[in-house]
């Protein structure tokens, strides 16, 4: 007993306190609460809200950028990326080349072997009116991504066809790209930020360099024709980082034979048989997968990857037909925690599993 009690038991208790107590306790328990008066929020107090929330946000932000040092264009294409495998994908290339009147900058690169985003700057030749460059008036360079260097001194002199006939053709088109975009416009520095995807159907040889290729200038919007801001084509080598693995394997489910590959970026499906009717469609390929990673858990496929669908074909050599989904992810894989991946029944095909390795 501390000191407390023993001062309680030495003092004097009023006579009737005792009961007094336990009627005021009871008669607060039944009590019923009385409704605090309303009170509309003043301006002051919504502005240190305002302030408060700023400052969780920024702070938020803040630690997402030491964590994550991708430029804002990459990280909307992605909805959650674990920063440790963020890594092995992203590249800070900034790399330049000056073709003629105009700089072509590789700015970042976001790749592995079979998917690639680039952020590009191409600065318009001095003597561009800017008055008449706008956002909606202004179409991007259209760019082709070589597996080999090239440098300026080739190309100079050359339109884009002769240069596209004559020292590209001597490097390994790999790539094919398929969107690009203007996201951003300077014009004091007369600079289009540029954003293109391109895909890789072969993977690329380790650690060779890569050649983006300008082959048509960017153009702005006149009366009755695009008019291009620039009269000759332009091209920046720069040598591509990623620390990713390829894993994949096969299955047979009927009468059809299904192969899987996964990448960080990205994942294919295919099916081949020996009548088109046997396959099944390209887009249920994808909306039946599931990734089975190794901790147990199955990730349907398309909770984590952009559409994507394919068109049956015959191959010429061996006269089967095939058909193949290829998608890329909003999310960076580790694709060895993937063992395997699993497609539903899909009409007649019964399911397969598909181990990786």
């Amino acid at each position: 007993m501390n000191r407390y009690a023993r001062m309680t038991q030495s003092l004097p208790i009023p006579e009737g306190q005792e009961a007094r107590l336990r009627e005021r306790v009871l008669s607060a328990g039944t009590a019923r609460r009385r409704k605090a008066p309303y009170r509309p929020w003043t301006l002051a107090r919504k502005a240190l809200l305002a302030a408060a929330v700023v400052a969780i946000l920024t702070v938020s932000v803040g630690a997402a950028s030491r964590l994550m040092p991708w430029n804002r264009f990459f990280l909307g294409l992605f909805d959650r990326v674990d920063p440790e495998l963020a890594d092995t994908v992203f590249q800070s290339v900034e790399t330049s080349q000056t073709c003629g009147d105009v700089t072509v900058t590789v700015r970042e690169a976001v790749m592995d072997q079979r998917a690639v985003w680039l952020l590009v700057d191409y600065q318009l030749p001095a003597d561009t009116d800017m008055d008449q460059v706008r956002m909606n008036t202004v179409s991007p360079p259209l760019f082709d991504l070589y597996q080999g260097s090239v440098s300026w001194a080739e190309l100079e002199g050359l339109t884009s066809h002769e240069a596209q006939n004559g020292p590209m053709q001597e490097l390994n088109n790999l790539y094919l790209v398929e969107t690009t975009s203007i996201e951003t416009m300077d014009p004091e520095t007369r600079t289009l930020t540029v954003l293109l995807y391109g895909r890789c159907d072969r993977e690329p040889a380790s650690g060779e360099p890569l050649t983006l290729f300008a082959w048509m200038p960017p153009a702005v919007k006149a009366e009755t024709s695009w008019e291009p801001l620039a009269d000759h084509p332009a091209a920046v080598t720069f040598t591509p980082v990623h620390t990713t693995v390829r894993t994949a394997g096969t299955a047979r489910a009927g009468d059809v034979r299904y192969t899987a590959e996964v990448t960080a970026l990205t994942v294919t499906l295919a099916a081949e048989a020996d009548r088109e009717e046997d396959l099944p469609y390209g887009t249920m390929m994808r909306l039946r997968a599931e990734l089975l990673l190794r901790d147990g858990t199955a990730v349907p496929l398309r909770t984590v990857s952009n559409w994507s669908g394919g068109d049956p074909r015959q191959n010429g050599d061996t006269g089967r037909w095939e058909i193949a989904c290829f998608t890329t992810l909003r999310t960076v894989l580790d694709p060895e925690e993937v063992a395997a991946v699993r497609i539903g029944e899909i009409g007649t095909v019964p399911e397969a599993c598909i181990a990786l390795q």
